[in-house]
């Protein structure tokens, strides 16, 4: 279930969102207009079975996320471990995507 500011996602209750409304930011209820990513990052942080409250604070806060994680991203392949270290970085990052695939 989908909902806005706490409340259920309804055409008839006048709160529905069409994503070109979150990608112009031309619906009322938004500030602001928002990255397609950005949506999507919003949307996988939620459990799949619970629901999913869409509010601008929380667009604003899986933005900031989003923007966070791809700078960590950028900067990661900048990481060497030292020769004293234990840390196989394939290693890490095969089961980094084995956990992430695992439901």
């Amino acid at each position: 279930m989908i909902t806005i500011n706490g409340q259920k996602m309804g055409k008839s209750l006048g709160n529905s969102i069409m994503l070109e409304e979150f990608f112009n930011g031309t619906h009322k209820l938004l500030d602001k207009a928002y990255s397609p990513m950005t949506i999507r990052f919003f949307m996988l942080q939620a459990q799949y079975r619970s629901p999913l409250d869409f509010s601008n604070e929380a667009l604003q806060a899986a933005e900031k996320g989003l923007g966070r994680l791809k700078e960590g991203m950028k900067n990661l392949h900048k990481i060497n471990p030292s020769e004293k270290s234990t840390i196989n970085p394939e290693k890490t990052e095969k089961n980094f995507y084995d956990a992430m695939n695992d439901d």
